[in-house]
């Protein structure tokens, strides 16, 4: 712990010491058959005193920390995911420089949120139970799953996905409420735009890459029906998995599963969110339409 995070839990600890004595000393004072009264509440403002917040404010401009904008989320929790190897890699510091502009376009929004992520990771003053629960209380589903995506990318920034970091991405994850289930189809899609570069400051066009070829023969479709590979390099385990469905469904519980993730992860439920969650959670929606063309091509159904 470096001396100013010192310093601080120093003064709150005088802080709460204070208030405790005070606390006491009006206790004596109140005659003895209502003491055991005032212990219980003495008891109770302590425990709220220890549950408040302390750590969700801004030292340095004492004032709280909005975890409803979507961007000051990304910030506070990559800087979990930055410190979960325990050594901060400058690729990865690099990916974040590139996550931090595709959210804050002008460059006196880049350079405070980028002021802002530093102080973050130095000082490590926000505890991740308390950034979950915030979040939960503040953002929905589109909002948590595109973040878990943009944690991810942090995570693969030197190409690799170490055991810390994957604990903690998964610590995240539980924090979130988001389960297994969900979190395998947002992996598997987050490979999927990772691997076309979504992640990137220079980020592909909005382009459909799987367009489909109606002059196509029979025996051309069942080759393609057969090939592990298809549009966008999502294959048929693939749109399994970002459906969220298993090979044994009947196509009615598979058809309802795809709209069911179709209108969870809807562009318009990003839209207070910004202009890149948009285009993220765009691309998003786009894989979850190629894994399901893939099901239905691959089961015959129309």
């Amino acid at each position: 712990m470096n001396e100013k995070i010192k310093d601080i839990y120093e003064k709150l600890f005088i802080i709460f010491c204070f208030i405790l004595f005070i606390l006491i000393c009006v206790s004596l004072l109140i005659p003895s058959e209502y003491r055991l009264y005032a212990i219980i509440c003495i008891a109770v403002i302590m425990v709220t005193i220890l549950n408040t917040p302390w750590l969700l404010l801004d030292y340095k401009n004492k004032k709280a920390v909005d975890f409803s904008d979507y961007r000051y989320c990304i910030i506070a929790l990559t800087s979990k995911i930055m410190k979960a190897d325990g050594a901060i890699k400058e690729c990865e510091l690099d990916k974040v420089k590139t996550t931090i502009r595709r959210y804050y376009k002008t460059e006196e929004e880049f350079q405070t949120a980028q002021k802002k992520f530093q102080e973050i990771l130095d000082n490590d003053l926000i505890l991740l139970n308390q950034i979950c629960d915030n979040i939960n209380n503040n953002l929905n589903y589109v909002a948590k799953s595109e973040l878990i995506m943009e944690l991810l990318a942090i995570a693969y920034a030197d190409d690799k996905f170490l055991e810390n970091e994957k604990l903690t991405i998964e610590t995240i994850v539980k924090g979130l409420n988001i389960t297994p289930q969900e979190y395998k189809s947002i992996y598997a899609i987050f490979i999927m735009k990772y691997q076309q570069g979504y992640y990137n400051e220079a980020y592909p066009e909005k382009t459909d890459n799987y367009n489909h070829n109606f002059n196509e023969t029979e025996t051309e479709k069942r080759d393609k029906q057969s090939s592990y590979r298809q549009y966008n390099g999502i294959s048929e385990e693939d749109a399994y998995i970002i459906l969220g469905i298993e090979k044994s469904d009947s196509d009615a519980e598979i058809k309802k599963a795809y709209h069911s993730l179709a209108v969870k992860c809807h562009p318009d439920n990003a839209s207070s969110l910004g202009d890149e969650a948009i285009r993220q959670a765009t691309e998003t929606m786009k894989q979850i339409n190629v894994a399901w063309e893939v099901v239905k091509m691959a089961r015959g159904i129309k």
